[in-house]
């Protein structure tokens, strides 16, 4: 196949597009010099004045999502909102679907990496049913793109699609606890759990927040109640509109989940109580995020908690509740919960 033609292919654009490549050349050369920061800056701003018979749209809005998957610069919130809108379909794109994907990967990764793994678990799922419902006829359509090894070149939606998909289904899988083999591929963006607890963890320590990181699964994978998968079950999981924390298949299985003991365990999201054990997530200070730290109780401020890190417990933290996430309950021995 003929590479991509870039004298050729300015000398006919319109103006405007004319302008576009001027923008994307700019971006290019900023990551070229280690600017990403300003590279990113520059592929956003570009893409969102470019038309959408720009021949390296789609290109360029990898050029700008590339960047932040592979962490060489921190998302802002305008980047995320941005996202969002693509991942909406929001702003006007010729390839939708494709778009949409990369976008969603792209956010879920950003979740991931501020610890909010539900956040990230629904991104990915939802960019995984895009792809799932995408035609033959999507898969077959042909944008300019290229891979570290080749030119720029037309190359289909399916093969554009492949990495990213295998990437958050093995995401995914880390994420809801299910086993699994990782790509080899060098281009990918897997991530890997670790145990998050203070450097002064004591052997309880490792053994209780083992036994939690069993608990932590996004939930969604199946019902709660019969354990049937999300792919095979007859209609969209249902979620307990309380804690919204338990998934079901049928009402059916969520009347007999609650008589065998949801209803001990069901909590509003922010109904935190001294001696829960919640991960923090989302904040700006990134050392916190991931980490699994111990309710002491309210702190003086409203909104937030004085919480004390497992591991470290002379270091005691004041976090509002909205950078805290309940899990799970864990049962005990003498018939307590944690969370």
């Amino acid at each position: 196949m003929a590479p991509f033609d870039m004298s050729r292919e300015y000398a006919r654009a319109s103006a405007e597009d004319k302008r576009s490549f001027a923008g994307y050349n700019k971006a290019a050369g900023y990551a070229n010099n280690g600017q990403f920061e300003q590279s990113k800056d520059m592929y956003r701003s570009t893409f969102e004045k470019s038309s959408l018979q720009f021949a390296l749209r789609f290109h360029m809005f990898q050029g700008f999502t590339s960047i932040l998957r592979y962490n060489e610069a921190r998302p802002s919130a305008q980047d995320i909102a941005f996202l969002k809108r693509v991942a909406k379909n929001e702003i006007a794109t010729k390839e939708t679907a494709l778009y949409q994907i990369d976008a969603l990967f792209t956010l879920g990764l950003c979740a991931w990496d501020q610890g909010d793994r539900e956040k990230a678990g629904r991104r990915y799922r939802k960019g995984l049913d895009i792809r799932n419902a995408m035609t033959n006829a999507d898969l077959a359509a042909k944008v300019i793109w290229r891979t570290p090894e080749t030119a720029l070149m037309p190359f289909s939606a399916a093969t554009i699609l492949e990495t990213p998909t295998r990437t958050m289904k093995e995401n995914l899988s880390m994420l809801e606890g299910r086993p699994i083999t990782p790509s080899t591929c060098p281009y990918t963006t897997f991530r890997t759990e670790s145990i998050p607890i203070g450097t002064g963890a004591t052997p309880e320590d490792h053994a209780l927040v083992l036994e939690l990181m069993s608990k932590l699964n996004v939930p969604g994978s199946q019902c709660d109640q019969c354990k049937i998968s999300r792919e095979e079950a007859p209609s969209k999981l249902l979620l307990c509109g309380k804690c919204k924390r338990v998934y079901f298949c049928s009402a059916a299985c969520q009347k007999l989940h609650w008589k065998e003991g949801h209803k001990l365990e069901c909590r509003e999201p922010k109904d935190f109580r001294s001696g829960d054990i919640v991960r923090l997530f989302g904040m700006s200070n990134e050392q916190y995020n991931g980490k699994m730290v111990r309710v002491l109780g309210k702190a003086e401020k409203e909104g937030r908690w004085k919480l004390a890190m497992i591991g470290e417990t002379s270091k005691e933290v004041s976090i509002h509740q909205d950078n805290m996430e309940m899990k799970k309950p864990v049962a005990q021995s003498k018939g307590t919960l944690l969370w």
